[in-house]
């Protein structure tokens, strides 16, 4: 669902002049995605840190291209992606450092990755509809060192952004 979001904020962007009657435009092949940023972290609630009144933060950074990308009726249902992650709860100690690579169809599941000998994650960004707007990030580690650690919130500091190549 979140990268349907995020597939239906770009789609928005290079659709609304279309449909404003502006200016035709050619639907892109290629986006490169990237941001960085942070998020409070889930260990940001425990009491040690209600005492201090810091706020635990959890970083990260990422690029990736979606390319090769096939469009049906106006609406992306796959594309390939390639890409890196990096992200470090510094409350928890999760560390994820990985390729993301693959072919996304339109199930939902968010963008997906490997890091250490056998962890995969998958990640959901989402810019905000417009700079006021804040954005959004979400990860869960499906498998290997980290299993089941979820993360998610709206960037306390950071942004998520798109840029399309035709």
């Amino acid at each position: 669902m979140k990268k349907k979001l995020l597939v239906i904020a770009v789609l928005l962007f290079f659709l609304v002049p279309l449909i404003s009657g502006c200016v035709p435009i050619e639907l892109p092949t290629r986006i490169m995605v990237n941001g960085g940023g942070w998020i409070e972290t889930p260990g940001s609630m425990q009491p040690a840190m209600e005492e201090t009144g810091n706020i635990g933060k959890a970083t990260f950074g990422f690029t990736f291209d979606m390319y090769d990308i096939v469009w049906e009726s106006g609406i992306v249902t796959s594309y390939k992606v390639k890409g890196h992650l990096t992200y470090v709860d510094h409350v928890t100690g999760e560390k994820i450092i990985g390729p993301i690579t693959g072919v996304i169809t339109e199930e939902p599941g968010g963008i997906t990755g490997t890091y250490g000998d056998d962890g995969t994650f998958r990640f959901t960004p989402m810019a905000g509809n417009n700079p006021k707007d804040p954005d959004y990030f979400e990860i869960y580690i499906t498998s290997g060192e980290y299993n089941c650690y979820t993360n998610y919130g709206m960037l306390m500091g950071g942004n998520i952004k798109a840029v399309s190549f035709y």
